[in-house]
């Protein structure tokens, strides 16, 4: 549970400069994010821009707990888009 609230910190952090993708929900072991076409080139990011970026946080992100607690334990994230939410 604090790997996960601690990743979801780093992903709400890491699209805080992009302003057409806000983080919406947490389900369970889900993070849903909102993402809307880009209309200001200096802070939106592209769609699939935005899916490798998630990818990266959600497997990398929590860097405090990988080299002490858990050495060599990636998180594995499987990143989806769709025009609402899906199971």
């Amino acid at each position: 549970r604090e790997i996960f609230f601690s990743v979801m910190k780093d992903v709400a952090q890491t699209f805080a400069p992009h302003k057409n993708v806000a983080l919406v929900g947490q389900f369970h072991d889900e993070l849903v994010l909102d993402w809307s076409p880009i209309t200001d080139v200096e802070t939106d990011i592209s769609l699939p821009a935005a899916k490798q970026k998630l990818k990266a946080a959600m497997t990398s992100g929590f860097d405090p707990w990988k080299p002490q607690i858990l050495p060599g334990f990636p998180l594995e994230a499987e990143v989806k888009s769709d025009y609402r939410y899906t199971k």
